[in-house]
């Protein structure tokens, strides 16, 4: 293991960690989470993994030659694309230290061209809101755009707003909408409705997301009926449609849509009722698939 030997390297090697680690954290963000989900900044785990590798006659020095053992969430985060900057801390008002980081290159869906996974590198980052100094350390919020191009196609590039709350980020926008993979047995006349549930679920908006599921079952049991028909009877005439064997071997959806329906009645937004309704929801469309049944011909 190699150790840092003096004070100033010992403390420009945690900084940089640090800065590391912020970017790490908002890496993970853009390519696996939601809109509306977080990822943190452990500023006490960076320091203890760091520790070990400052020789033991210089630690004191380092800590009394400050920002050593600061908290990234009680500090402001700067990025920069300046690799001089990103060694590690600079002073801001008052003497006060500031975490410099670079922003990553990330791996997410290209939406335009490519439609499959790939490598986007960043075009530029703004920090729109900077830390409020008259705030206490706990309530620091921080607001970032940054655009990435897909090193693919070119094409216009992709763009990710990420609100920070002390050592917490939150993905608070993007544009284009990310990707949501659907199964392959959801009717195409659909896709969108179930997609669109899926985005509105991983967002935390429960209830708006049960609506649309309801709507994407609403919108295909309505093949089978007139255009004026109430959705009730609308999901009658599908149901008769259906071979006995299969409605009593498989979920109906009929039974799904009365379920929905009686969440969206209550404004409840059960999370375990979306996913059992889901699951649900493809074993229906697994077994039409199954039994080789179509739907009506427009007219």
């Amino acid at each position: 293991m190699e150790f840092y030997k003096t004070a100033q390297g010992a403390i420009s090697g945690y900084h940089e960690a640090l800065g590391a680690g912020i970017a790490d954290a908002l890496k993970t963000l853009m390519e696996t989470k939601h809109l509306y989900q977080k990822t943190a900044v452990d500023s006490s785990a960076i320091r203890a993994s760091f520790l070990p590798k400052v020789a033991n006659h210089i630690r004191d020095e380092a800590v009394q030659m400050g920002h050593y053992a600061i908290d990234a969430a009680v500090v402001g985060w700067i990025p920069s694309t300046n690799q001089k900057e990103v060694l590690g801390f600079f002073s801001g008002g008052a003497n006060e230290p500031k975490v410099v980081f670079t922003p990553p290159d990330i791996k997410v869906y290209c939406t335009r061209e490519c439609h499959r996974l790939e490598a986007f590198n960043l075009v530029s980052v703004f920090q729109v809101v900077r830390k409020d100094e008259s705030k206490k350390p706990q309530q620091i919020e921080e607001l970032y755009a940054f655009t990435y191009r897909c090193q693919s196609c070119k094409s216009t590039p992709d763009a990710f707003v990420v609100r920070r709350h002390g050592g917490k980020r939150e993905l608070t926008g993007r544009s284009p909408m990310e990707h949501v993979e659907i199964p392959a047995v959801i009717h195409k006349d659909i896709a969108k409705y179930y997609s669109g549930a899926l985005l509105a679920y991983q967002s935390g908006q429960h209830l708006p997301a049960l609506f649309m599921l309801r709507t994407a079952c609403e919108q295909f049991a309505r093949k089978w009926a007139a255009p004026t028909a109430r959705a009730d009877e609308a999901m009658d005439r599908y149901m008769a449609s259906l071979p006995e064997a299969f409605k009593s071997h498989f979920p109906s959806l009929k039974d799904i849509y009365s379920q929905l329906s009686a969440d969206i009645h209550g404004a409840i937004g059960s999370s375990e009722l979306f996913v059992q309704m889901t699951e649900k929801l493809v074993e229906h469309f697994e077994a039409r698939r199954l039994y080789k049944l179509t739907e009506p011909k427009a007219a």
